[in-house]
């Protein structure tokens, strides 16, 4: 069978022919710009629109991915022109065929690392639903997430979400050509992908570009999902005695990549302290012409003006095991943590009595045993992600006018368990792990699926192209009910007999609903 060739409105490209775990055919498309490369005196700027190609565009083979580290490896790889995305479909196009519902994905890897590589985001689980996938690179670090005050120097932050927006604008605009419905989009993501998702949600530039909506175990009420401003401090690591952004711009748009990737880690990225916000990730902009987000999120969602599309929303049973993912790679001092969860957001100074005062009661509700393994797990699961989810699963409950469906991820099928093993994830410890939902959505060369593995991620994926279809996760099987209080929060206890409960984790959210009602959110160190 001759490899398969697309006409968008680019160019023209052609793919390559594979199967799926039930030997159907599908074609892929890989390695599609969905924007000019972001390189030169791009860099740092909001994306811009993709440059026509002539002849036919191989797309046999993977674009770049984002320059980082690779987690996996441990090296520097990807490079700075990066804007590519890959398309996975099971039918041609051709004259009378019903246009697919569209599933886009958004990696997630902290806003700092992770990619669409095929080794990570293999499709053929998905597409053993009748669905068009979409996976996509963005930039990362500071090449995605510098952010610069001066309005006149155009680097006003959100680079790597304005890439997202730009690649759902490219689907809008090429995927009926791939037989894809650009009516019927959803976005999905995990970690920081499933933040990027509700960041999405709540920018206007990405209003009408999809049409549903996927969490999991990320949103942008979470802390470590926020960046800064420090293109000077950043500078100075290059060249010491830089006072200015406009200096500061200067000496990082001309820096190689490799030494402004050499310099930016050299600020200290604690992602498991929510204490301190990070240096580089998503930013409210000061407005202007590319704005991506210039409201914090709290009023967006409070006012109900984000994107009102039927969401789900949701977390692993164990979040809090991404300690162990990152405890050879962060300098962590155990004493440290009762301090990790008092998070930026509330705007506390360290050692003031009200600071004090929550640090006690964490060391009294958590840890009175001491630093456990255990403990540590609730805890960071809890301030990291599950505190933040639910803050953001309320609002989007009592403001949107659509569905909102809510899930814990108990599921862990052998693959699960062997990506625990590559962690070295203590074999005492229970609960799904933080990004459990991956081993079920794709196939990776990190781990090889089972019949088993297969069979119970076609469960969990029949549950997310259901939604894709027609915004209702509901199987023949499973009977999935959105959630309607959000003073009572039902969700899908998702697991080998998944069934419907409330009120997940409710002696910790307890314990937060009291502490936020003493020194809630302050909503304007979102703009700092």
């Amino acid at each position: 069978m001759s490899e398969p060739v697309v006409t968008v409105k680019q160019g023209q490209i052609k793919g390559h022919i594979r199967q799926t775990f039930d030997g159907e055919n599908f074609y892929e498309f890989l390695g599609i710009p969905y924007a000019k490369p972001p390189i030169g005196s791009l860099r740092f700027k909001a994306p811009q629109p993709p440059e026509c190609w002539t002849g036919v565009r191989d797309g046999t083979k993977e674009g770049n991915f984002a320059y980082c580290l690779d987690y996996f490896s441990g090296k520097i790889c990807g490079s700075e022109d990066c804007l590519f995305l890959n398309v996975f479909i099971k039918q041609l196009p051709q004259s009378g065929c019903t246009l697919k519902p569209v599933m886009v994905y958004i990696h997630g890897g902290g806003f700092i690392g992770g990619s669409s590589a095929l080794s990570l985001t293999g499709p053929k689980l998905i597409l053993n639903e009748d669905v068009v996938l979409v996976t996509l690179n963005y930039r990362l670090g500071a090449l995605g997430f510098l952010c610069i005050d001066d309005t006149s120097l155009d680097v006003p932050g959100n680079a790597g979400l304005k890439d997202q927006t730009m690649a759902l604008r490219w689907v809008k605009e090429n995927i009926s050509y791939f037989n894809g419905d650009p009516n019927n989009v959803t976005i999905f993501g995990v970690s920081a992908g499933g933040a990027a998702v509700q960041f999405q949600i709540l920018s206007p530039s990405a209003k009408g570009l999809f049409h549903k909506a996927i969490m999991q175990s990320g949103s942008a009420l979470n802390p470590w999902a926020w960046g800064q401003k420090n293109s000077v401090e950043l500078a100075n690591l290059l060249k010491p005695g830089i006072k200015t952004e406009k200096e500061a711009l200067e000496i990082l748009v001309n820096a190689p990549v490799a030494d402004l990737y050499s310099a930016s880690i050299k600020i200290t990225d604690n992602l498991l302290d929510s204490s301190k916000r990070r240096p580089f990730g998503p930013v409210v902009e000061k407005p202007n012409p590319t704005a991506f987000l210039t409201d914090n999120p709290i009023d967006i969602l409070t006012s109900g003006s984000f994107s009102q599309v039927p969401l789900i929303q949701g977390v692993a049973a164990n979040e809090g095991l991404i300690y162990e993912f990152l405890k050879n790679t962060t300098k962590i001092d155990p004493n440290e943590i009762p301090d990790y969860g008092i998070s930026w957001q509330l705007s506390l100074k360290k050692n003031s009595q009200e600071y004090e005062n929550i640090k006690n009661k964490i060391m009294e509700h958590y840890f009175k045993n001491g630093l456990t393994s255990d403990a540590i797990y609730e805890y960071l699961g809890d301030t990291m992600f599950i505190i933040g989810k639910t803050e953001s699963l309320k609002l989007s409950v009592q403001h949107s006018l659509k569905p909102v469906y809510n899930y814990v991820l108990s599921l862990m099928p052998e693959s699960t368990m062997k990506f625990r093993k590559l962690f070295k994830v203590p074999d005492s410890s229970t609960g799904a792990h933080h990004g459990a939902e991956l081993t079920l959505l794709f196939d990776t060369q990190i781990i090889q699926l089972t019949d088993e593995c297969i069979q119970a991620s076609k469960k969990f994926v029949k549950m997310w192209s259901n939604f894709a279809k027609n915004g209702i996760p509901s199987t023949d099987d499973i009977k999935w009910d959105p959630v309607t209080n959000p003073e009572e929060l039902v969700y899908l206890d998702i697991s080998e007999n998944s069934q419907m409960k409330k009120n997940p984790f409710s002696r910790n959210v307890q314990f937060w609903n009291e502490v936020l009602r003493t020194t809630p959110y302050d909503k304007a160190s979102f703009n700092s």
